[in-house]
């Protein structure tokens, strides 16, 4: 199977009932099914795989979870699965943000921001994404800045 990249930004509307349309480029890539998720590695958006990327992910990231000796998997564990739905996109290719409570606490009504980013998509409040990557830009450039000063040392 080729390998889809989901890359750009999108601006779309979550609609009354809760539903958010996917961009039209990218809804055959999830044609097949779609894993809505929010993971511990990033809490403040809901990341939307295809049934293969999130199978890869599960492989990769959440089966070496040791969920009987390790609080801190047990949590990880818990907190992904329980805010997690599975779904087939409909045919106008929207998929439900209020089953699993996936998107309980972000705010994600009206307009929303919808990032590409490699193998899933992002859904945003775009006030909440404005703030983090401010963050990051921020953290960024300090970075850069602690590096020049110990390469002029």
């Amino acid at each position: 199977m080729q390998q889809t990249r989901l890359f750009g930004t999108y601006e779309h509307t979550v609609d009354d009932r809760g539903r958010v349309t996917l961009p039209a480029e990218f809804r055959e890539h999830f044609a097949g099914g779609a894993v809505l998720a929010r993971l511990p590695i990033q809490p403040l958006c809901v990341m939307v795989f295809s049934e293969d990327d999130w199978r890869a992910y599960e492989e990769r990231y959440i089966d070496s979870l040791n969920t009987y000796d390790n609080f801190e998997d047990d949590w990880d564990s818990r907190f992904i699965f329980a805010r997690m739905s599975q779904c087939v996109p409909d045919k106008q290719g929207r998929v439900s943000l209020v089953q699993a409570k996936i998107s309980d606490g972000l705010e994600l009504t009206g307009k929303v921001a919808i990032l590409g980013n490699r193998n899933r998509l992002e859904i945003w409040n775009p006030a909440t994404l404005s703030v983090e990557m401010d963050k990051y830009y921020r953290r960024k450039a300090k970075r850069e800045a602690e590096r020049e000063t110990d390469h002029e040392s």
